[in-house]
């Protein structure tokens, strides 16, 4: 699946169970006043995700001087990371590309987020397609997803502390 692919937002979207999920295992521990823990993204729980899963996360963040896949855009008065337009041409199936802040699975978490709060994920047979943007536009897109949807539990799980 590549980017463009993308459906526009409905009010009609039917979550089902990954609706409950995403508020108790996301939404809720980004909206609390108890600070969330996340995995380091060279951790051996990590790692060993990574070799059972299809999942693989790319990312990039403002403070690593080469940026292949990003670039910056000034927003509300301040530069902010977004993908760039080759992004659009990948191939995103199994695949999380995202900007990060510097705490990477704290961003990763918070693009998750942002894409079931603003109602910008689709259910896609035994797939997910997530995004966030900066201005609801899709050229600034900070995160795009399209991975099966046990993956994605199973990463969320395996993140969090």
């Amino acid at each position: 699946m590549k980017i463009c692919e993308i459906p526009p937002k409905t009010p009609t979207n039917q979550l089902g169970d990954l609706a409950m999920f995403l508020y108790d295992e996301v939404l809720i521990p980004c909206e609390s006043d108890i600070k969330q823990s996340f995995l380091a993204a060279d951790s051996k729980k990590y790692k060993q995700f990574q070799k059972e899963h299809s999942v693989s996360l790319k990312w990039e963040s403002g403070k690593e001087k080469k940026r292949t896949f990003t670039k910056y855009v000034k927003y509300n008065g301040k530069k902010r990371l977004y993908l760039q337009l080759n992004i659009y041409n990948e191939d995103i199936t199994d695949k999380i590309i995202f900007v990060s802040n510097g705490n990477t699975f704290k961003s990763l978490f918070s693009h998750i987020r942002n894409a079931f709060a603003h109602n910008q994920i689709w259910l896609n047979g035994s797939y997910v397609t997530l995004c966030d943007t900066l201005q609801n536009k899709r050229k600034n897109l900070t995160m795009v997803a399209h991975v099966k949807i046990e993956e994605l539990k199973e990463l969320i799980k395996c993140l969090k502390i």
